[in-house]
């Protein structure tokens, strides 16, 4: 599971981020902008299975996907919750070529303020389970 991999799912959900979401960074110039990143946060341990590596059927990814738009507040959140909205129970899926058993957006997108500029900006908190291939 890759962050191209999850930018390309989020792009079929939203149309209208299909040329402004990116991996590990936002064209910050841009008043409307979505970036994907690893969540650097170690969550619990690595979780081995009795029999070795090899019979762990499933990992996990924790995902912050930032939300960067326009200096108008209500339109941040509105974009914020449709994305989250869009995230929300979704399972059972493929993000590109690997199975996804569940998406976790968390309770809800979390203001993180405004940028220098005056962009508003919300973030996601995903925690995906996918079946290891």
């Amino acid at each position: 599971m890759t962050l191209e991999n999850i930018v390309a799912w989020l792009k079929a959900l939203d149309p209208e981020l299909s040329d402004c979401i990116a991996a590990g960074s936002i064209d910050g110039s841009k008043e409307k902008f979505v970036g994907v990143y690893n969540d650097g946060k170690v969550k619990g341990n690595s979780r081995i299975c009795l029999g070795g590596a090899e019979n762990v059927r499933y990992a996990y990814k924790n995902v912050t996907v930032l939300i960067h738009w326009t200096n108008n507040a209500y339109q941040a959140e509105k974009k914020a919750q449709q994305i989250f909205n869009l995230i929300y129970g979704s399972c059972g899926l493929l993000m590109g070529n690997v199975p996804v058993v569940s998406v976790d957006p968390g309770t809800r997108p979390v203001s993180v303020g405004k940028d220098e500029y005056g962009i508003f900006e919300y973030v996601i908190n995903m925690e995906i389970c996918y079946e290891r291939i």
